[in-house]
């Protein structure tokens, strides 16, 4: 049976995310000085994330069976579950 790997996306890091929410959420345009400035005193919006997990140095995965069952995955091909190594 032939799978196909689902390679894991590229993740940012989470204080890349805080950077640019607050460059985004603290610069507001100054009519009076006809110019964009940076105001700490705004309030920061409130976010929410859905986390996942990766394992670093990981080719592990997980698939499911056009049966509906559950196994394994390596870079390259299925894991027989019912081996043992």
């Amino acid at each position: 049976m032939s799978i196909n790997f689902s390679k894991y996306p590229s993740i940012g890091q989470f204080r890349n995310a805080v950077k640019a929410v607050e460059r985004d959420s603290m610069y507001v345009f100054d009519t009076e000085k006809d110019d964009w400035v940076f105001d700490r005193t705004r309030q920061m919006p409130t976010l929410t994330f859905t986390g996942t997990v990766k394992l670093h140095g990981s080719n592990a995965g997980v698939y499911f069976t056009k049966k509906g069952g559950i196994s394994g995955q390596s870079r390259t091909a299925g894991i027989d579950c019912g081996l043992s190594l």
